[in-house]
């Protein structure tokens, strides 16, 4: 998988945002923990790389149609499978951001709850080992995300589910969450 770093724009062409990373070679193991513990953009959008077509058919990965997020459900399969990963520099790749687009439209609740659902698919795809760890981690962020969704919407009837669920998780034994993590997991 080659990736690339790409320029948002608006629909007039002017340039909102500019996306580059460094040159970098990675395992295809090392670029799915990058996007699992880091959920940078870069590793998880799935318009800004080239893929081998093989990558999908020799490991039946298809992104689910009629799914949101379909790049969070599909990118670190396909990087977890990939021989090898480069990262290039460049940002030739243009991204229009429409007002009216599906990303832009959808409510953001059910943006964080299709993130919880891509981290569980995840877990329950990598059944033992590093990935299935970052995986967990994965989730640990998602549901802090969902905490302060919740926080920010004055939803205080979900504190308690939603710390209850935190703690399931058990961060502070995760090796890819780091000590802020730890902190605020503990906090909680």
């Amino acid at each position: 998988i080659v990736i690339g770093g790409y320029k948002i724009v608006d629909a007039s062409g002017a340039t909102i945002d500019k996306v580059r990373h460094d040159r970098l070679s990675l395992s295809g193991a090392e670029a799915a923990v990058e996007l699992l513990t880091k959920q940078d953009d870069l590793f998880v959008i799935a318009w800004n790389k080239l893929y081998r077509r093989d990558l999908f058919i020799k490991n039946d990965i298809w992104y689910p149609a009629g799914r949101i997020h379909e790049d969070n459900l599909t990118t670190y399969k396909l990087l977890s499978k990939a021989r090898g990963v480069e990262i290039i520099e460049s940002n030739n790749y243009l991204y229009v951001k429409r007002a009216g687009s599906i990303t832009n439209t959808t409510k953001k609740s059910v943006q964080v709850q299709e993130k919880i659902n891509a981290a569980k698919e995840a877990i329950d795809y990598f059944p033992e080992g590093d990935l299935r760890e970052a995986a967990r981690y994965s989730l640990f962020l998602a549901r802090i995300i969902e905490l302060n969704e919740a926080i920010r919407a004055k939803k205080s009837g979900d504190y308690k589910k939603i710390i209850s669920e935190i703690s399931i998780l058990t961060p502070s034994k995760n090796k890819y969450c780091p000590a802020k993590g730890k902190i605020y997991s503990v906090l909680l």
